[in-house]
């Protein structure tokens, strides 16, 4: 699954544009999406069945996770803090999966969810 994610290119081109500092505009989130959606359709029926659960950017730093960008990466397209990101993967943690835990425990989650 890997590979073939790297080998889109919205994939490239979102890693081109958070290496020269660029955000994301909305064009770009529907691809990946639609990119995301295609390849693991499970994962985008999970995010869709969550009634609102989660707001815009929790729902796009799950869609990133899922699609390989590391933090540095989502921060930057996303435009947001370090800090706020971690915030929201550790309260996405518990939205999701009625867990307390931290941050990188909704990364692993997150990204082996099938």
């Amino acid at each position: 699954m890997t590979a073939k994610v790297f080998s889109l290119p919205i994939v490239s081109k979102l890693h081109h544009a958070a290496s020269k500092a660029q955000r994301m505009n909305s064009s770009e989130w529907k691809e990946i999406y639609n990119a995301c959606d295609t390849l693991m359709p499970s994962f985008t029926e999970m995010l869709r069945g969550l009634d609102n659960r989660l707001d815009y950017t929790e729902l796009q730093i799950c869609v990133l996770l899922k699609m390989n960008f590391i933090l540095s990466e989502i921060r930057i397209l996303l435009g947001i803090s370090k800090s706020v990101l971690s915030h929201k993967r550790q309260r996405m943690n518990a939205k999701l999966f009625n867990e307390d835990g931290s941050a990188r425990d909704f990364d692993k989650k997150i990204i082996t969810f099938t």
